[in-house]
């Protein structure tokens, strides 16, 4: 009797054992499938690369302006939501943005140098100077009304349209800083 008691004990967790994998398995394969479209989902990422002869005559005017000493590696279209933009990468890593409708500069990241002090805003400028002497700026993006600017520090700020201080250390701040 006492070994039937064993064997059912043995047969009972056996049972809840088979159970338990299902349930990891199930898991496991609820997480691949999301990791397989997750990775789907960025490869299908809308950029493609343009001729950099192709963009638009602000685009170039911009790069014979600011970026003259840079040799431009590539350029790529992104369609990234409702705003359509140029990204133009140069050999020296350093990389601009530009609005498709317009060409309008929409940003600048420097991995080399800083952004030149034309880009930058004067009342953005005369702040950084104030508060930040040291430091250079080596990002900036505009989205609407926002300026967002990096310095090399790693101090991130958010001016308004106006050059006032909206918000430090805003990075990841996508949709203003309030």
């Amino acid at each position: 009797m006492l070994y039937i008691a064993h064997f059912g004990m043995f047969l009972v967790s056996v049972a809840v054992f088979n159970l338990k994998i299902k349930y990891v398995m199930k898991k496991l394969s609820l997480l691949i499938m999301a990791l397989v479209a997750s990775v789907s989902l960025y490869a299908t990422m809308p950029t493609k690369r343009v001729d950099v002869d192709k963009l638009p005559k602000a685009v170039h005017a911009f790069i014979h302006e600011y970026m003259s000493t840079s040799t431009v590696k590539y350029a790529e279209e992104s369609d990234e939501g409702h705003n359509p933009y140029y990204v133009v990468y140069f050999e020296n890593g350093n990389k601009a943005m530009f609005d498709k409708s317009s060409g309008k500069c929409i940003g600048v990241v420097m991995t080399s140098g800083a952004v030149p002090a034309k880009l930058i805003p004067q009342k953005v400028a005369t702040y950084i100077e104030s508060y930040y002497p040291k430091e250079q700026v080596v990002s900036m993006k505009h989205r609407g009304d926002i300026v967002y600017v990096s310095l090399s520090d790693g101090t991130s700020l958010c001016f308004d349209r106006d050059g006032k201080l909206v918000k430090k250390d805003c990075s990841g701040c996508k949709k203003g800083c309030k």
